[in-house]
């Protein structure tokens, strides 16, 4: 998880909130909350360490820097030969 997704997430809850109660205060919010998520792209926000612990994909070895980033895709043959580089680390490893 990072600002941008979390921001997004309160953002759409901000939203579905107004739709509902026909609130103006949370559709201000909404606003807001898309504007800082914007904000954190644009700026490159780092995300800070308490969310990488929340993270559910913290590890995996098809999300790249690269692929985080939007610069290309990863193709299931190069997820294949990354996954197998794990493990031979790993192996590696505990022969150690």
């Amino acid at each position: 998880m990072s600002y941008r997704n979390l921001f997004g997430l309160a953002c759409l809850f901000c939203f579905i909130t107004g739709l509902v109660t026909h609130s103006p205060y949370a559709y201000w919010g909404a606003l807001f909350a898309g504007a800082l998520s914007r904000a954190s792209v644009r700026k490159g926000w780092s995300t800070p360490q308490w969310m990488e612990r929340l993270s559910l994909f913290r590890g995996t070895p098809w999300l790249t820097k690269e692929h985080k980033k939007g610069l290309r895709s990863v193709t299931p043959e190069e997820v294949a030969a990354l996954q197998k580089g794990k493990e031979q680390e790993d192996r590696q490893e505990k022969r150690t």
